[in-house]
């Protein structure tokens, strides 16, 4: 079990370098923002799907979705939540 562990936190390691990936086509953009984050009182995993199209040089408009899981044990009060 701990070997596991040790995996999937090296591997969210690497991911966790708050990466972003956007790939622009056609005058819209389509990004995917995946998020890792520990401490040693809790942590939080989450990422974001997003589209946009652009409407000028500087303005771009469209929905998103965002996800987010985060867990604490401060001071022995355990809490944990999705968004």
């Amino acid at each position: 079990m701990i070997k596991m562990k040790n995996w999937v936190f090296s591997i969210a390691l690497i991911f966790a370098a708050n990466a972003s990936a956007q790939l622009q086509y056609m005058g819209s953009e389509l990004g995917l923002e995946p998020y890792v984050g520990f401490s040693n009182l809790g942590g939080a995993v989450g990422g974001e799907l997003k589209y946009a199209a652009r409407l000028s040089e500087n303005l771009l408009i469209g929905p998103s979705l965002r996800i987010q899981r985060t867990w604490s044990n401060n001071l022995g009060v355990q809490s944990n939540m999705t968004t």
